[in-house]
C-alpha cells in the first residue's frame, strides 16, 4: 500500500494517558478520543498520539454502467406467486 494513500485511511486519534474529568465527564486511562475534539485543545500533555487504522467503506450500489449481481429468486417462489395470481383473479 502506497504512504500517500495510506494517510487517507487513518484517523489521528487521542489516547488518554491520565485520567481527568471535562465538565462533569470522566476521561478514564485508555479512552480514545479525536485530535479535534475541544477536549484535547490545551490538554495535551494528558494525551498520547494514536494513529488507528479505519477499513474503506463498500459501495452499496454499482456504478454507472457497472453491473450488480444480484441473486435470483428461486423457482418455488416465482410459482407460489403465480398461483396467488391466479387465485386472486378467480375470488373476482
Amino acid at each position: 500500500m502506497s504512504p500517500a494513500l495510506l494517510r487517507v485511511n487513518m484517523v489521528c486519534m487521542m489516547i488518554v494517558s491520565k485520567s481527568f474529568f471535562y465538565n462533569g465527564v470522566l476521561f478514564p486511562v485508555g479512552k480514545e478520543v479525536d485530535k479535534a475534539d475541544p477536549v484535547v485543545a490545551g490538554r495535551e500533555h494528558l494525551f498520547d498520539a494514536s494513529v488507528a487504522p479505519v477499513a474503506p467503506v463498500e459501495a452499496a450500489t454499482a456504478a454507472p454502467g457497472e453491473k450488480r449481481s444480484v441473486a435470483k429468486k428461486s423457482a418455488g417462489k416465482a410459482k407460489l406467486a403465480a398461483k396467488r395470481t391466479v387465485k386472486a383473479a378467480d375470488d373476482e
